[in-house]
């Protein structure tokens, strides 16, 4: 049996040009990468799904997103991922540094999958020449177990 649990999709706009008659001023293009030696034995500061992504004017830094930080279900808080599993960083970047994903089975669950995807969004695709990247996540429980939901 499977059953998709649950579909989280979002976008982030990276930045805003305010009252400019000229092009944006993007001086970099976006990118995800990751950095396999940015982890930490503490489990707080353990950041297993990290990705990177620069933002793309000069001096603006990178943006750091933990996708998921903590991914739980029913209001116990029973684990699907949290930040702190014991697994190396599962995201795949694409050659032009342009989508990442990754597929990983629950450590706490067996048989339920997290799938996630992150790309650059096109040009055009936000109005005002904005910048942003996508994130979406889909969870597929492929059990015969029903996982159980209280909901309020």
């Amino acid at each position: 049996m499977k059953d998709v649990l649950l579909i989280i999709s979002a976008s982030f706009l990276m930045a805003i040009q305010f009252g400019c008659s000229e092009g944006p001023s993007f001086s970099n293009e976006i990118h995800f990468y990751i950095d396999q030696n940015h982890k930490s034995e503490a489990p707080v500061e353990k950041l297993t799904y990290g990705l990177f992504i620069p933002a793309p004017w000069d001096n603006g830094g990178v943006f750091y997103v933990n996708f998921p930080e903590h991914l739980e279900y029913n209001p116990v808080g029973n684990t699907i991922l949290r930040h702190f599993d014991t697994i190396p960083n599962p995201w795949i970047i694409s050659p032009d540094g342009k989508q990442a994903s990754y597929k990983v089975q629950s450590l706490a669950l067996k048989d339920v999958y997290v799938e996630s995807f992150s790309w650059v969004m096109n040009p055009g695709d936000l109005p005002f020449d904005v910048q942003g990247v996508h994130v979406s996540m889909r969870i597929s429980n492929f059990g015969s177990t029903t996982l159980p939901v209280n909901a309020h």
